[in-house]
């Protein structure tokens, strides 16, 4: 079913869902030739959309491309290139005319009997002529402010004086002139003050009086879970659920030891009791060890269904699967709290996850003394090997279907007479690995 859906996918261009398909039919049937054949027909058809799609949009960012998103870019350029053409012709007209005037002054000296200069002894006398009279066009500009300047304030004086003979008869708290602030309505206008303990603050600044102190009481930060903050005299005290926290169920602590899993699920932390802003615990370190702790522990023992031999004469063969090593495990987890809810997130990928299978042979068995059989030798040896890879373990997937697992190429094939139960092993063993992957989330959802 899932391979004839794919195949239907594909054909109606919805390849993301033919590719899902085909994975899941190849990861429950990877002998299945029109499957491999369906899925590598679908791989190289992504590859060309890709290489399409990346060839559009290389050309839309191309600034070779007929595309506006580089008008602005081009416009600018030009514009900076007429400028530096402007400058270019302007220090050009510049040069010829210095040119001009140095022929112009060596025929003058020539004709009252002087040796001519080079043109660069001119040119340097030039540059420094202009650099000196520039100088004193600065000199007499700032001259010229300053003349104002100084006509401005007699202007004010004489208007102040003015003003002030017209209101002799006035007294002096209705007086508005400057000469008449005294110091400390100066140093108001200023914008600072002095406050009783000598420091400098800020005009708006207000001190408070010892009554509004002692009503106030102390308002210095304290830790929320400290016993020591308890107090009377003015203190600063903690809500009456403070053996809530000292019990653990609330305990905001500060150190590493300190997790979202010591949160109920409608209070956050000692700063949160309602639960309703968010708060987030970073439990990346914890997820992956515990993940790769699960994986480690997937094995699975398959014993295929005796096709009429007899045990006394022939041997039989059990196969185990189980986890040889995980390898590469990326990504991050968290524990969030937000509307007095806890949110479980995480997205890991596991890049190997080697696995052997090996078969386990009874060579010898015997009677006890009650009665029943019981092992007395066995021969053990690895017939398969191979990895397994977990491209997407999010907060999304939540059941074993859901979970994608690509099996790869056998590292070590397994021979023809046992190829078939080996198969089912391995088939039984990743459905075992994928029941691991759900312990570790019921473990990070029970221990947060």
């Amino acid at each position: 079913a899932l391979y004839r859906r794919g195949v239907a996918c594909r054909a109606l261009g919805n390849l993301e869902s033919a590719k899902d398909d085909l994975k899941r039919a190849y990861g429950l049937d990877s002998a299945n030739a029109a499957v491999k054949r369906e899925l590598a027909l679908l791989m190289k058809e992504l590859a060309n959309q890709k290489a399409k799609e990346k060839a559009r949009l290389a050309k839309a960012f191309s600034k070779k491309s007929s595309s506006l998103l580089y008008s602005d870019k081009e416009e600018e350029e030009a514009r900076k290139e007429r400028e530096r053409k402007e400058k270019e012709m302007a220090e050009k007209n510049k040069l010829d005319e210095w040119k001009k005037d140095w022929e112009d002054e060596c025929v003058e000296r020539l004709s009252k009997g002087e040796e001519a200069i080079s043109f660069e002894d001119w040119e340097k006398e030039r540059k420094k002529k202009e650099e000196e009279e520039e100088k004193e066009r600065q000199r007499k500009k700032k001259m010229e402010e300053e003349r104002k300047k100084e006509e401005r304030r007699k202007a004010r004086e004489q208007a102040r004086a003015n003003s002030s003979g017209s209101s002799k008869n006035k007294s002096d708290d209705e007086d508005d002139s400057d000469e008449e602030l005294t110091e400390k309505e100066l140093a108001m206008l200023r914008g600072y003050k002095k406050t009783s303990d000598g420091r400098t603050t800020s005009y708006f600044t207000r001190e408070q009086t010892e009554d509004e102190k002692k009503l106030i009481g102390c308002i210095a930060p304290k830790r929320l879970n400290s016993a020591a903050n308890s107090g009377t005299g003015g203190s600063c005290t903690l809500p009456s659920s403070e053996k809530e926290f000292e019990n653990g169920n609330m305990t905001m602590s500060y150190g590493a030891e300190n997790s979202i899993g010591n949160m109920t699920s409608s209070v956050g932390s000692a700063w949160n009791k309602s639960g309703t802003t968010w708060e987030e615990k970073d439990t990346t370190d914890w997820c992956k060890s515990c993940l790769v702790e699960c994986l480690r522990s997937s094995t699975h023992v398959y014993t295929p269904s005796a096709k009429g031999c007899s045990n006394s004469d022939s041997s039989t063969s059990t196969y185990i699967a189980s986890v040889k090593e995980v390898e590469n495990v990326t990504g991050d987890a968290s524990v969030a709290l937000a509307g007095g809810k806890k949110r479980y997130i995480y997205d890991f990928h596991v890049g190997k996850l080697r696995y052997d299978i090996r078969a386990e042979e009874i060579t010898k068995e015997k009677e006890t003394n009650d009665g029943d059989t019981e092992i007395d030798a066995t021969v053990a040896k690895v017939v398969a090997s191979g990895i397994l890879k977990l491209p997407d373990i999010n907060s999304a997937a939540t059941s074993e279907e859901e979970l994608e697992v690509d099996i790869m190429a056998w590292k070590k094939s397994p021979t023809s007479d046992v190829a078939e139960d080996v198969g089912e092993c391995q088939k039984l063993f990743v459905q075992d690995v994928r029941k691991s992957v759900l312990n570790f989330v019921e473990k990070f959802n029970a221990n947060f």
